[in-house]
């Protein structure tokens, strides 16, 4: 399981005979590390339903990525559940427990509900996300019985890092936003978020929020998300996670945090225009300070582009003409969110590039 604590102890062997050292070994100390994987919006319901009924596996292309993370986050759009009373809204998602058995085989292990659909079939279905996603073994936030319940953080300890782990969401109708007596998502409030940052920010090592916002296929943050995205860092975050737009937005460095303003559609029924199936996977590696070193290295971020199949829905990876389209458009989405220009080192791989960020 790859939440497991594993401690790695240098060893110094020895043997001694009659009193003589007849060799003694040293392993060098590597530092330990931990990769956190994050992706967008994911939907189980619509034309995901039927391909997943014809026995497809939905994350066949990526899952092998997913599950070699430390640590892999999702946003689920979908209350995963049989009943509830459908809320009046223009759209409705909901998915039986089973489709979950894709998710864990696939290697995630954080589902974040602070969006606008965890509440589609009300109260009662949200209980039954809450619970099965329990009975799969996954952590989640976001969403809850009451407001209280909703901000309870994940807080994951893993090869001696804690990393914290936030959701906030975008609703409408508003009235199914969490309140102290009544449940639903933990709202998008920019004090109340900052204050619930401030709190996590001294029992973590590294902290995520998670925030579904913005305006739906634009492809450029609005002030709105701008200042609530600084604000967060300002508070404590390390690192903002964006969803809702349906599309790519910009990457921004803020300080010294990371802002992804929207990661497209993941695992979507969307693919009738050709700019929601750009999507990209979001990676950060955070790797410890050595004893006696002068600074503690910086987390390192990157991404792979993928590509939404028009039949399937599922995330692939794209070609090579289609993975400079979706490299280029990130480039060009996120000139002008910072002072600095953001540059791009490619790694090749058998099947898929990444691409680390740097700024000059």
């Amino acid at each position: 399981m790859k939440r497991k604590i594993i401690t790695a102890v240098p060893v110094i062997a020895a043997v001694i005979i009659l009193g003589i050292v007849l060799f003694s070994t040293k392993h060098e100390y590597k530092p330990k590390k931990v990769t956190i994987l994050f992706v967008g919006d994911v939907c189980f319901d619509w034309g995901v339903k039927k391909v997943i009924a014809s026995g497809y596996d939905p994350f066949g292309y990526v899952k092998g990525l997913i599950g070699s993370a430390t640590v892999a986050v999702f946003n689920l759009e979908t209350p995963i559940s049989t009943g509830g009373a459908k809320v009046e809204k223009t759209y409705n998602f909901r998915c039986p427990p089973d489709v979950l058995s894709y998710i864990t085989n696939a290697g995630f292990d954080c589902a974040m509900l602070g969006n606008n659909h965890s509440m589609d079939y009300g109260p009662a279905a949200l209980s039954d996300t809450l619970k099965y996603l329990k009975q799969y073994r996954l952590f989640y936030t976001g969403a809850g019985k009451n407001l209280k319940n909703a901000v309870v953080p994940i807080i994951i300890e893993t090869n001696g890092f804690r990393i914290g782990i936030l959701s906030f969401g975008y609703m409408n109708p508003p009235d199914l936003i969490a309140d102290a007596s009544k449940p639903g998502v933990a709202p998008i409030r920019p004090g109340f978020m900052n204050a619930e940052v401030g709190k996590l920010r001294p029992s973590v090592d590294f902290l995520i929020v998670s925030i579904h916002w913005g305006t739906e296929y634009v492809y450029y943050p609005n002030n709105s998300q701008k200042e609530m995205g600084h604000g967060l860092i300002d508070a404590g975050a390390d690192l903002v996670i964006g969803h809702h737009p349906h599309i790519l937005q910009g990457i921004e460095k803020y300080k010294n945090g990371m802002i992804f303003y929207s990661m497209g559609n993941f695992m979507f029924p969307q693919t009738d225009n050709t700019n929601m199936r750009a999507t990209i996977i979001g990676m950060v590696e955070l790797t410890e300070k050595i004893k006696d070193a002068k600074h503690k290295p910086a987390p390192v971020y990157s991404f792979i582009p993928l590509w939404r199949n028009m039949k399937t829905y599922d995330p692939e990876f794209p070609s090579m003409k289609t993975n400079y389209q979706i490299v280029k458009l990130i480039l060009d989405i996120s000139r002008g969110l910072n002072v600095k220009m953001m540059t791009l080192n490619q790694t090749l791989s058998n099947v898929y590039r990444i691409y680390a960020i740097d700024w000059k």
